[in-house]
């Protein structure tokens, strides 16, 4: 989207909050209600239409498609995902490179991840609100058919988490000093349940001092066979 639109939480005074987003270039603007405490995080999907997801203080997930016309800036409730945990929330987009002959981007680029305190949930956008408007997160239903998949193997509150650009596979760093990576499908097997993830690999960057902060220094636009993903990267810690 080559930042066209902005979004930011405002709190209103009952407690809760909306959403407020911007179309720059045409100075239209719109106002997402409904959410049932303050915004604690909100990011664009990597896609060429605008989609927003934001999840408030008690884990609420909204995630909205935005569509500018001539005449206003349409905003249209793609997903909500009902909860009530007070643990600290993320919430972050792959971020797909398509390869030269992509077979499934639309849904690799609309995989989620959602951090709940120590536990992460990727979420298949496509796969949940073909079936659902309106959802439970503790329902099992949204785990049918590769909805959601829950990681749950950090001892700590999750501060960053990553997918690769293929969306195989996701990094996670920790308040409990460490950085995992694990390769993640999305799908069920023939039996109808999900594939576990699987931990590549685990680092302690820090001699397992808290982890404040991960990045990597990717900065790649297209796909090339040749080019490694995750090579280096950065992390800082608490003193």
């Amino acid at each position: 989207m080559s930042g066209k639109y902005l979004a930011y939480g405002i709190k209103v005074g009952n407690g809760g909050g909306m959403v407020r987003v911007v179309y720059k270039e045409l100075e239209q603007r719109a106002l997402l209600r409904g959410m049932r405490a303050a915004i604690q995080d909100l990011a664009f999907a990597h896609v060429s239409n605008a989609i927003l997801a934001c999840v408030d203080y008690l884990g609420n997930l909204f995630i909205h498609t935005i569509e500018s016309t001539p005449s206003e800036l349409l905003c249209s409730l793609l997903l909500q995902v009902n909860a009530e945990d007070m643990s600290p929330h993320r919430v972050i987009w792959c971020p797909y490179i398509p390869e030269d002959v992509p077979s499934d981007g639309d849904r690799v680029s609309k995989l989620l991840v959602l951090t709940r305190g120590s536990k992460v949930e990727l979420w298949s956008v496509n796969t949940v609100s073909a079936r659902f408007r309106s959802i439970e997160a503790t329902d099992p239903a949204v785990k049918e058919n590769g909805g959601m998949l829950e990681i749950d193997q950090h001892s700590d509150t999750i501060i960053e988490a990553t997918f690769s650009p293929d969306g195989t596979a996701l990094a996670t760093a920790s308040f409990d000093g460490e950085v995992k990576f694990f390769q993640v499908y999305l799908h069920s097997n023939s039996h109808g349940n999900q594939a576990q993830p699987r931990c590549l690999h685990q680092w302690r960057p820090h001699g397992g001092r808290p982890i404040s902060c991960l990045f990597f220094l990717d900065d790649h636009k297209t796909y090339h066979p040749e080019v490694q993903f995750w090579r280096f990267a950065i992390t800082g810690c608490d003193n």
